[in-house]
């Protein structure tokens, strides 16, 4: 009963939520992993799994949503990158049949934000467009392709500037700012000492930067103590799928905000009680062997 609730679980999960489709496979190996000892099992289980979700997921995309209707984002993501190399090269590199009659490469270079395609795709004079053609969408396939490959410095450069956005962005700080700026003169000495000394625990109580630190470490804890603990293997768990998310995210986020990586953060949150119960397991362990090391000496 419980495997079957977590399946449907899993299944609507990972319907509505894109990035999700591609953490699966690690997340049903540690389901499996938990109920099965030989890993014979655990990836047959796995397998078997996989194919019944992933094979649910496209009978209800196909019943439910028609081809005409399907959302087809990840062309935002092709456009974006395509976008950030063109500008970083001064050459236009976005296909024709993606441009808008507002299209202009003028506003492609203007309207660029770092950490977002929104300025390009959502206004009303949107530059640049989706395609529900098959060819088309070949063709964003092939063009995107050819130029990150040509050009991989930049968009790594690219790609991992939109995720630190998501790392860095300080959420709701703008209101400290706006009460930063009644107090004294801005560009006084005394307010400028106090705003970047406010900024310096913005970075540090606001952004997700120091979490995702931690969760390095609880992910190191795991692998150490995974033979030796069971809350280990819950650790190396949660963190990896916390961080598998990242990854998806940092080649295939149309948008570097906060909330796109929450669930990985709550993955790390959730990490505290069983790091806490690796410590508290650790140091029995050593009570007990110190224990046995003095009896054995006398």
């Amino acid at each position: 009963m419980s495997l079957t609730s977590i399946i449907v679980g899993l299944i609507y999960g990972t319907s509505v939520k894109y990035q999700a489709q591609f953490c699966l496979p690690f997340l049903i190996f540690w389901v499996t992993t938990l109920v099965s000892q030989t890993l014979i099992k655990r990836l047959a289980l796995s397998s078997v799994l996989l194919v019944v979700i992933y094979g649910a997921i496209a009978a209800i995309n196909s019943t439910l949503v028609p081809i005409s209707r399907q959302s087809n984002s990840w062309q935002y993501v092709k456009l974006f990158d395509l976008a950030s190399i063109s500008r970083d090269t001064n050459a236009d590199l976005i296909p024709d049949t993606f441009k808008t009659t507002f299209y202009s490469f003028d506003r492609l270079k203007n309207d660029f934000s770092p950490n977002k395609v929104d300025p390009y795709v959502f206004p009303e004079d949107a530059i640049l467009r989706k395609s529900q053609n098959p060819e088309e969408q070949n063709l964003l396939w092939h063009v995107w392709a050819k130029e990150v490959s040509s050009h991989p410095v930049l968009y790594a450069k690219h790609r991992l500037r939109n995720l630190g956005h998501c790392f860095l962005g300080r959420t709701g700080f703008t209101e400290v700012h706006a009460f930063m700026r009644h107090y004294p003169k801005e560009q006084s000495s005394l307010y400028l000492t106090a705003n970047n000394t406010v900024d310096s625990v913005g970075y540090v109580l606001f952004t997700q930067m120091a979490i995702i630190l931690l969760g390095l470490f609880y992910f190191v804890l795991g692998i150490r103590y995974y033979k030796d603990f069971d809350s280990a293997k819950i650790l190396l768990g949660f963190t990896t799928l916390g961080f598998t998310l990242i990854g998806i995210l940092l080649f295939m986020s149309m948008a570097g905000t906060p909330r796109y990586t929450f669930f990985s953060i709550m993955m790390i949150h959730a990490c505290h009680i069983f790091a806490y119960d690796v410590y508290l397991s650790r140091k029995n362990s050593k009570r007990i062997l110190t224990e046995s090391l003095e009896k054995h000496n006398l």
